[in-house]
């Protein structure tokens, strides 16, 4: 899935993946009140990765991404 490939490249950059989702939530939060990006949630089925308020819907973190997190907090211990 080219999700997982851009989030694992992204990973590798915390400032960058931070950047990069900020970028992105504010691009949705624009869209709150538009007629025209409602319609495109509605024909594109995207209901289940965008809610109704165009905020994304949490998934469940990727085992890889759980490990790094725990083994790199375990090393700063």
């Amino acid at each position: 899935m080219l999700s997982e490939d851009v989030f694992y490249i992204l990973f590798l950059n915390r400032e960058c993946l931070q950047e990069f989702n900020k970028f992105f939530a504010s691009n949705l939060e624009m869209c709150d009140g538009d007629e025209e990006a409602k319609n495109a949630v509605i024909e594109d089925d995207l209901h289940d990765i965008v809610r109704p308020n165009f905020k994304l819907n949490r998934v469940n973190i990727p085992k890889w991404v759980e490990r790094a997190v725990f083994l790199e907090i375990e090393e700063c211990v």
